[in-house]
């Protein structure tokens, strides 16, 4: 969100910046519009949102950083190992969500789901308890 018209000095004025601001706000909106419009790599399993009523939940959006995943994922087994730990993969690679989906299989526990959001599918590796 740009700034409002009075928060803008005489100088952001001469240099054109609530122009440049404003255009710059319509692209990313525009994108972020179309980006989020873009269906899931793989549907949800019917009955995944009501099955989270009355959990505690933990989601990680993964992107393109698999061992970030590892390392998060080892310490919520660790400290949190009751919770459901989702791993939202966001990473727009199919080598890297690889990767990621790799690490997830490898270090996932009972409660530990593993989703593609765009990239690969990976259905096989879900786990949806």
């Amino acid at each position: 969100m740009p700034p409002r018209l009075q928060d803008y000095t005489l100088n952001d004025w001469l240099h054109l910046r609530p122009f440049t601001h404003t255009m710059k706000t319509r692209r990313y909106r525009a994108i972020d519009r179309d980006y989020s419009r873009l269906p899931a790599t793989s549907p949800l399993p019917p009955g995944f949102i009501s099955s989270l009523n009355a959990r505690r939940v933990l989601v990680s959006i993964a992107f393109a950083d698999p061992q970030t995943i590892d390392w998060q994922a080892q310490l919520v087994k660790l400290y949190v190992p009751d919770v459901l730990y989702v791993v939202a993969d966001n990473t727009t690679s199919d080598l890297q969500a690889a990767e990621i989906a790799s690490v997830a299989e490898k270090t996932m526990f009972p409660t530990c789901v593993y989703r593609g959001i765009h990239g690969i599918n990976p259905a096989a590796r879900m786990d949806w308890r």
